[in-house]
């Protein structure tokens, strides 16, 4: 996404699509149904592996064309545009399984963004990174020079949360992660994260910004 600031877009974006999908295994993790622990297994699995090679899978990582059509953003090549958005929507529901194993509780948070989280794992009494280091953490999955640098990050980190049961918005993550991928808006999810872990957000974000689960 842009910046916290600028959220009114109408296009469909990686949220739209993944928010849904989230709900549907949530509610099926907390009521142990058997499908929805075999897609999050499979899911886990596909954490290191290319966007759209998890066949088995693909309704919860690939969108229908028409859905590529809404999504695209205007001004990038269209090629451009459907592979950031299928990896951006493969690097969410893979980070959501990552995080849920394990886990009684839904992991998927309205409205946390990473930056908050971050913040709380700094905060969290039986971390032993202090706050100094986990910003580093942050920083430097951020600051990433590639996607696969950043997927390579982001895991690392997401297994800090996880340790801790600190879930994300899985939508919200996977806005950040599609915008990331354009060098132009990459640095307004940097400056985002850092506004979130610094808990130091825009005057108007709050009369702007919408709610990407709606």
């Amino acid at each position: 996404m842009p910046d916290d600031s600028t959220r009114t877009d109408t296009r469909l974006t990686p949220s739209s699509f993944v928010i849904p999908k989230v709900r549907i295994l949530q509610e099926g993790h907390e009521k142990d149904r058997a499908a929805a622990r075999s897609v999050l297994a499979q899911l886990r699995r596909a954490s290191a592996g290319d966007p759209g090679t998890a066949w088995e899978i693909s309704e919860y990582l690939l969108p229908e064309r028409e859905y590529f059509d809404s999504a695209m953003r205007p001004g990038s090549p269209r090629s451009e545009s459907a592979d950031y958005l299928e990896t951006a929507i493969h690097v969410a529901m893979t980070t959501y399984a990552q995080l849920q194993q394990g886990k009684d509780s839904g992991m998927h948070v309205k409205d946390r963004t990473l930056g908050e989280a971050a913040r709380m794992l700094a905060a969290h009494r039986d971390e032993p990174m202090d706050r100094g280091k986990v910003w580093e953490r942050l920083a430097k999955l951020a600051q990433s020079q590639t996607m696969s640098s950043l997927r390579w990050q982001l895991r690392g980190f997401v297994g800090l949360l996880h340790r801790r049961s600190i879930g994300l918005d899985i939508g919200r993550l996977a806005d950040d992660v599609f915008y990331w991928q354009f060098p132009a808006s990459r640095p307004n999810v940097q400056r985002s994260w850092s506004r979130q872990f610094f808990h130091n957000p825009r005057p108007e974000a709050d009369a702007t910004a919408t709610d990407s689960t709606t």
